[in-house]
């Protein structure tokens, strides 16, 4: 016999609600009436000589510091390696968090999104590859993973979400084609000099890459925004290219750059006056004659140069 859940139904003309019994209708780990967990996903973990595997079909458990640790977090301190096995398609929430001796995670090409903080604190962590199978990295993932230098990272991937790679030692990385979005502070902080950002970019958060020792830089078109403070402070800016397509400029979001000139297409429209500030050695801008950028210099004691 088919396993039931009661569908709550109300009377038109009393208002009475009752409930009848139906087949529980699963759907991603889930009954869609009642909520309970479909049997055929259990996700479990086993710990062997400082190996966790994690195993099973479907999502793991979120969890929530001291109201909801993670089974294994007392024993965090033996962990050294972590397998995430064919069949699970979510990493949790904190799953990992302050697992602070792990130094290798392999992660299988089922797994479809990874938690808020999933890989926070992991400070041993040297390396990671994201299979293609993820599109979502949650906020904060793999921030304070202080040692993280290799970031490998397929396509398929469309969110990097707030503060994701935050305090990492990544120095280059290539964000693959498809990816939409990249959150606040995602790479704040870190000893970037290398980013190469795909034509299918839509958003780049505020601060971003502030912080970061980038030196050249394109911008794809597909970026119609610059969000505020987006390269704050990045001395060792020397070369920027904003490509057709861009239509603002945000507040400070160049400032303090090492910027001597910096090429604007005529698609922009509109520039905070402060997104250039304390760039000190910026006296040129190159652009179209008679665009935003041509008056947006002359306002400010630039020269224009006709590109």
């Amino acid at each position: 016999k088919a396993a039931t859940c009661t569908k709550p139904k109300t009377c038109v003309k009393c208002g009475i609600t009752d409930g009848e019994k139906v087949e529980h209708n699963y759907a991603n780990g889930s009954c869609s009436t009642c909520g309970e967990k479909d049997p055929a996903y259990v996700v479990s973990w086993k710990l062997e000589n400082g190996v966790l595997t994690i195993y099973g079909k479907g999502p793991m458990e979120d969890y929530n510091g001291v109201v909801n640790r993670a089974p294994w977090y007392e024993h965090r301190e033996s962990i050294k390696t972590i397998i995430i096995e064919g069949g699970v398609t979510h990493i949790g929430k904190e799953a990992f968090m302050s697992c602070e001796n792990v130094q290798k995670v392999e992660m299988a090409s089922t797994v479809s999104s990874i938690g808020q903080s999933a890989f926070h604190s992991c400070k041993k962590l040297t390396s990671i590859t994201i299979p293609e199978s993820v599109t979502v990295i949650g906020r904060m993932a793999f921030c304070w993973c202080e040692k993280l230098e290799s970031i490998n990272i397929h396509k398929g991937l469309t969110h990097i979400e707030d503060f994701v790679f935050q305090f990492t030692r990544v120095s280059s990385i290539v964000l693959p084609n498809g990816l939409l979005s990249i959150g606040e502070s995602a790479f704040f902080m870190t000893p970037l000099t290398s980013v190469t950002l795909p034509n299918t970019l839509v958003s780049i958060g505020e601060s971003a890459f502030a912080f970061t020792d980038i030196s050249k830089l394109t911008i794809p078109g597909s970026v119609k925004e610059i969000s505020d403070e987006a390269f704050f402070s990045c001395n060792l800016l020397k070369e920027t290219v904003i490509e057709s397509g861009t239509t603002s400029i945000g507040y400070q979001s160049f400032y303090g750059c090492g910027l001597a000139s910096v090429e604007i297409p005529s698609s922009v429209t509109a520039i905070d006056k402060y997104a250039f500030e304390n760039c000190n050695q910026l006296k040129t801008i190159f652009g179209v004659s008679s665009s935003y950028a041509e008056t947006f210099a002359k306002e400010h004691g630039y020269t224009f140069v006709e590109k």
